[in-house]
């Protein structure tokens, strides 16, 4: 890059972190202006450097009470090489009013701001404001002493949710965003979330959390409320209004709806693991589970990303949506058709090495994202007997690759596909070998581990 190009992208860069730190400035003031007792201080974490970022706010929250401790955090977030946007802590202290004869309690709020994700303006505010958002409801369980929410280590209050108190908070905290950002004149804010939250799930697999942000499922309700809830020309503060929207949208919600989007978007993301479009996933959904919440979650999707589902499955392959009896039929029919595409071959000959390569090939589809026709054991079983006895006849070799596909079970396939996912969530690094460790860790499974592990000593070239 010429020196000139240098100067260009350096200037760029410190605008984009001049915008995003006036932004933050503007909504700390925005809140503070609102709530007289709520200091809010936002660090831009991931548009410079660790050691500018701790700086950027360091005579500031030094300054607070356990500010010490409060900027420790921050130092430690940041030298993680963690640029998540993330509620760092919350101090409180109490301030004496009237010449001490009352007194009120304060809180110092610390966030680290992500910018990365965030194509304009108005979509990082919307981050900043659900940030904000996640901070005054753990403040608000303070108030309350929900001592199951939130923990205090060192005079620091962070948050203590369970999977699905997370999931809750982050989804209300979408609906505060987008419901502040309506009223404030940004139209539409809500379904642009919506629609930034649904292409994650199937756009960015390794490190979107899909499971933890439910809102695409709850858009046409926040949208109602704030319809019926929002007066244009009503004198009421915008953040009042946006959190009575939010209020009331909490009463709508079904104890059951965060389980519900979780069991939907964990079979939309087995499918996306495989390489299956957006539309092929929600048709798959919408035309062939008979779980009600999987349609209706698959065609609120469709509707906020514009999206037609595919009206019918056109892939061969694993359908996470259909019911366990049909996936273990689908399954099994696939080894049989590998099997029998295999048989066509040996017309002129058994060879060993072509059910070998084969098996390699099964090993390799699986950790692709593909576990339906899963049979490698099966296929080296059969390729060592045609070594040990090439007169083999077909329907020994039948038999033996029947009893040996029937040797793991379906279910024990998708589980090993769902653990092969889990690692490529956490950037681990898979192989052949990782097949063989979770075959083995069951004792029936371990014969099975044994052939997959001399399939990957063998030189098949």
């Amino acid at each position: 890059m010429t020196s000139t190009n240098n100067q260009q992208a350096h200037k760029k860069e410190t605008l984009l972190l001049s915008n995003a730190q006036s932004q933050c400035e503007e909504a700390a003031r925005e809140f503070k202006d609102f709530q007289n007792n709520l200091n809010i201080i936002i660090v831009v974490a991931d548009a410079q450097s660790a050691e500018a970022a701790l700086l950027e706010k360091q005579s500031e929250i030094l300054a607070l009470p356990s500010g010490e401790k409060l900027h420790n955090l921050l130092k430690a977030h940041l030298t993680q090489n963690n640029i998540n946007s993330q509620l760092i802590g919350i101090t409180k202290h109490t301030q004496k009013k009237l010449m001490g004869l009352t007194s009120e309690e304060h809180f110092n709020v610390l966030i680290a701001l992500n910018t990365s994700n965030h194509a304009d303006s108005e979509s990082l505010k919307g981050e900043i404001y659900a940030l904000i958002w996640q901070a005054l409801s753990v403040i608000d369980d303070v108030k309350r002493d929900v001592e199951e929410c939130i923990t205090s280590n060192d005079d620091i209050i962070t948050a203590k949710w369970n999977d699905a108190q997370q999931a809750s908070r982050n989804m209300l905290a979408d609906i505060f965003s987008g419901s502040l950002l309506e009223v404030k004149g940004q139209r539409g804010a809500l379904k642009t979330i919506a629609k930034i939250r649904s292409k994650a799930c199937f756009e960015n697999l390794r490190d979107y959390d899909a499971q933890s942000n439910p809102f695409p499922i709850m858009l046409e309700t926040a949208q109602m409320v704030l319809d019926d809830l929002h007066k244009p020309d009503s004198n009421i503060h915008p953040i009042k209004q946006a959190l009575s929207i939010t209020s009331e949208t909490i009463e709508t919600m079904d104890e059951n709806t965060i389980r519900q989007w979780q069991n939907f978007i964990e079979a939309a993301q087995e499918m996306a693991w495989g390489g299956l479009s957006i539309s092929q996933i929600l048709g798959a959904a919408i035309y062939t589970s008979d779980n009600v919440y999987n349609r209706t979650s698959a065609y609120m999707i469709a509707d906020t990303l514009n999206t037609d589902p595919t009206p019918s499955l056109q892939f061969e392959g694993y359908n996470a949506f259909v019911d366990i009896d049909s996936q273990q039929r689908n399954h099994k029919i696939a080894c049989l058709e590998t099997l029998e595409h295999l048989e066509e071959r040996q017309r002129e000959g058994r060879n060993a090495k072509a059910f070998f390569e084969i098996a390699m090939h099964s090993c390799q589809t699986l950790l692709e994202g593909k576990p339906n026709g899963f049979c490698a054991p099966a296929l080296i079983l059969v390729g060592q007997n045609i070594i040990k006895t090439p007169d083999i006849t077909k329907e020994e070799v039948a038999g033996i690759f029947s009893n040996e596909i029937n040797a793991t079970t379906w279910s024990e396939i998708r589980n090993m596909h769902k653990e092969i996912i889990a690692l490529k969530k956490q950037h681990k690094e898979i192989s052949i070998k990782t097949i063989i460790e979770i075959l083995r860790r069951e004792e029936h499974t371990r014969e099975s581990a044994i052939l997959v592990k001399q399939l990957s000593d063998m030189n098949l070239e």
